[in-house]
């Protein structure tokens, strides 16, 4: 299904739950009940103050979205079925690193891990450089 019209882009996950529970028509109180959270617990969530990921599926399919879409704000929000897995990345190259994963870091973490990256690769080149001399 398409985008509906107006849904803006978010960059954490409360603001998604707030937006499509509201776009659902759901009081705070009346969806907390439904999920098994207490008021103040969606609340906390939907606010950022939070990160209450053991609903996350729960909240996803009493909305009736995508529980990927719902974690990382990429793919089709309402899918046909609402624990449709993501489309594997063809072209991610780690088979052992979750793209979702390296996603989740910060930018501070980010930019450790494409320092020690950069450092692997230039090992890698210069083992490489070292085999050719020799060889």
């Amino acid at each position: 299904m398409p985008r509906p019209p107006g849904l803006p882009k978010f960059d954490t996950l409360g603001p998604r739950v707030r937006w499509w529970r509201e776009h659902r028509k759901f009081k705070r109180s009346e969806f907390a009940k439904l999920v098994g959270m207490s008021y103040s617990g969606l609340a906390d969530l939907e606010n950022d103050r939070s990160q209450e990921s053991k609903k996350l599926h729960l909240i996803a399919a009493k909305l009736k979205l995508n529980a990927y879409y719902l974690e990382t704000d990429k793919g089709e929000p309402e899918a046909e079925y609402s624990q449709e897995p993501p489309t594997p990345m063809a072209d991610w190259p780690f088979q052992a690193v979750s793209i979702d994963k390296l996603n989740k870091l910060n930018m501070i973490e980010r930019s450790y891990a494409e320092t020690k990256l950069l450092e692997a690769l230039a090992d890698i080149d210069a083992e490489r450089r070292k085999t050719k001399k020799a060889g």
